[in-house]
């Protein structure tokens, strides 16, 4: 039962980051040439989607935890598939921000429902492997169908630009039928009561999740450093397009480095779990890798002269947050006891994530607007370096 988890699990991953990624060597030029949005606009965009997140993250994780991670994990792909529906049909800044806000609330059922399903099947089926692996191999997968669907999404953005959002958008149909066939929760009890009472143990299970967050010291830590990436990424996330655009002829010169970015985050990924055994000190590991991307953000736009010199740079920053999100994933899930409360927690701590990201974007892309991409970037850059140091300094 381990084994059928676990492919499970890869199946999932595999399905869903191809539904994510078909747009994903496309977005902010589709948001450009299909509504005439500025880059600050673009931000704003994405802010409803944070600002959702954040509103929606705890109230869903509740319902994962009393009505079953694969319950939540189907709405989650439903309501997902067709937001990117009504992204493919809109044409202006109101429509764009209602398909992300839908796109949000479906990433909320699975954000915390899903990375608890598998820890939980595992632990009861007597798992005795490491999570940082199964997490690790997860993100290979999924980073080597995403590099294929950003290709096949820009090969097919000159046919029509709305046709890698409705190819996402059916592909996460399929992710749900597909869930609800594979997706086994032999460690969950199904509660027979009222919708009433059901709404009462989701309270409990709220209150009883959020106190344990703040108690323990992991989930703590963790939400620092989530908060803290989430603000200072926003700009490398949304501004590498037209950052490298201007080297670039065709739309899916995009598409190849988004490739090449799957490729480094990939070997990333794999080196994780040497990367905590040779480091040892996991806190201390995580922090340090923090701080050598945003050393990598903010040198991106010093060489901006040079095109090799920057990409390679920004390859090299995306190969560290590679390494970065299966250690931070394992060490968080370790960290938490509480089995009944497992989707609660980590999206409590995800709820913290987003709101900086939302901040983060704003900030961004004001900065992008007034002064110059580069100094949004070297802004970025620095938040991570000097709240990194910070953190050492006050871990040691």
């Amino acid at each position: 039962m381990v084994q059928q988890a676990i492919r499970s699990y890869y199946l999932i991953v595999v399905l869903t980051t191809l539904g994510q990624t078909l747009h994903a060597a496309t977005y902010v030029t589709f948001l450009i040439r299909q509504g005439g949005l500025s880059l600050f606009e673009i931000n704003l965009v994405n802010v409803a989607f944070f600002s959702t997140v954040a509103l929606m993250e705890v109230p869903t994780g509740v319902f994962a935890d009393v009505f079953g991670r694969r319950a939540s994990f189907l709405v989650s792909c439903v309501v997902t598939g067709a937001g990117l529906f009504i992204y493919g049909v809109s044409t202006s800044f109101w429509g764009f921000v209602s398909a992300e806000m839908i796109i949000a609330l479906g990433v909320t059922f699975a954000s915390g429902a899903f990375d608890a399903w598998i820890v939980d099947q595992l632990q009861h089926h007597g798992f005795e492997g490491t999570f940082e692996g199964v997490f690790s191999r997860g993100a290979v997968f999924g980073k080597m169908i995403g590099m294929a669907g950003a290709v096949v999404g820009a090969s097919v953005f000159d046919l029509s630009m709305a046709l890698p959002w409705f190819l996402g958008g059916a592909v996460y149909f399929i992710a749900g039928l597909v869930a609800w066939r594979i997706m086994r929760e032999d460690y969950f009890t199904r509660k027979s009561a009222s919708w009433r009472s059901h709404f009462q143990v989701m309270r409990e299970t709220m209150m009883t999740g959020v106190a344990i967050s703040r108690k323990s010291s992991i989930v703590r830590f963790v939400t620092i450093l989530v908060v803290l990436r989430a603000f200072a990424v926003q700009a490398p996330n949304m501004q590498w397009q037209p950052f490298f655009g201007r080297f670039l002829t065709t739309q899916l010169g995009q598409g190849f480095i988004w490739v090449g970015i799957g490729i480094v985050t990939i070997f990333g990924a794999a080196f994780a779990p040497r990367f905590r055994r040779f480091f040892g000190d996991e806190r201390n590991g995580l922090v340090m890798l923090q701080v050598v991307a945003g050393v990598g953000i903010a040198l991106v736009p010093v060489f901006v002269g040079s095109f090799g010199l920057a990409i390679g740079i920004y390859l090299a920053h995306e190969a560290v947050r590679g390494i970065f999100g299966p250690l931070c994933d394992s060490y968080l899930a370790r960290g938490i006891t509480s089995s009944a409360e497992r989707a609660t927690i980590l999206s409590f701590q995800s709820l913290w994530g987003y709101a900086a990201g939302a901040l983060g974007l704003v900030a961004s892309g004001w900065a992008a607007a007034h002064w110059s991409l580069g100094a949004a970037w070297g802004l970025s850059g620095l938040t991570l370096v000097v709240a990194g140091a910070a953190l050492w300094r006050r871990r040691a």
